[in-house]
């Protein structure tokens, strides 16, 4: 219950805030301290450039585990709670400062698409009390300039163009394979233990010898696509009017977002 209540609460409290309380950086954090003086490892350089993808795609394979495995069982449930929290301290024991919710976090691109370039309110940073540099123009220190920097970024534009098809292939996907949203609406989904028929069987309802540990990631695919294509199509158009490149995409992230978000709640 308290899950979809995640994106609003991040939006109404702040980019700072969250980052502050989040349980993933809380076990990250614990990573960090237990490496205590061990040499300071950063993250190379295409991980920097594509951190955006590398976000998503982490999402990307949790949403197909949930459709697949983690909706309904609560023994799947808890391993992949405790496997993203072992995995959280793990990245920060080996790397530097928050290199786990910068560079590798699920929920970091949610957080970042739904918040930028600043939060409704103004906020204190999330800085770690002593910066080790394990992200160049790091959110935590400067929200607004980290956005700025990198708001012409390819992987930025992949990304949060791509993530309002992910939304919706999510909550669509229960209807292209029971072909109709009784199965999403009626919540079964939310008791169901992981059996060999929910991860191999009938994955499309118009297409059953699909079985479902292809049909959910190629769902998810196909609408991400989807999305980016259109986004991408609506910026192409709209260069008439808004000729300046930094604000044309601003706006169109902006639009992005926007749609993400209602389509969430919708």
């Amino acid at each position: 219950m308290g899950l979809p209540l995640l994106p609003l609460g991040i939006v109404i409290a702040g980019f700072y805030p969250w980052r502050k309380v989040c349980p993933l950086a809380f076990w990250g954090e614990q990573g960090r301290r237990l490496k205590g003086d061990r040499k300071q490892r950063r993250v190379p350089k295409w991980m920097e450039r594509h951190y955006p993808l590398i976000t998503l795609g982490v999402l990307f394979l949790g949403l197909t585990g949930r459709l697949l495995a983690t909706n309904g069982d609560g023994i799947f449930l808890g391993s992949l709670l405790i496997a993203l929290g072992v995995a959280a301290a793990a990245t920060n024991f080996f790397t530097t400062g928050k290199t786990w919710c910068n560079f590798v976090c699920p929920v970091s691109i949610v957080e970042r698409i739904y918040t930028e370039p600043n939060s409704l309110r103004r906020e204190e940073n999330s800085q770690c009390t002593k910066c080790t540099a394990c992200k160049k123009n790091c959110p935590d220190i400067d929200q607004e300039n980290s956005y700025w920097k990198d708001v012409d970024q390819a992987a930025r534009k992949i990304a949060y163009y791509s993530f309002p098809g992910l939304v919706l292939a999510f909550y669509t996907y229960f209807w292209l394979r029971d072909g109709d949203w009784e199965a999403y609406f009626g919540g079964g989904w939310t008791i169901q233990p992981v059996t060999g028929d929910l991860l191999a069987g009938e994955g499309f309802f118009f297409a059953p010898s699909i079985p479902a540990y292809v049909a959910a990631p190629l769902s998810l695919a196909v609408f991400m696509l989807v999305s980016f294509g259109l986004f991408t199509a609506i910026e192409a158009v709209v260069q008439r009017w808004w000729t300046d490149d930094e604000v044309r995409r601003h706006r169109v992230l902006t639009l992005a977002a926007f749609t993400a978000f209602n389509t969430f709640y919708l």
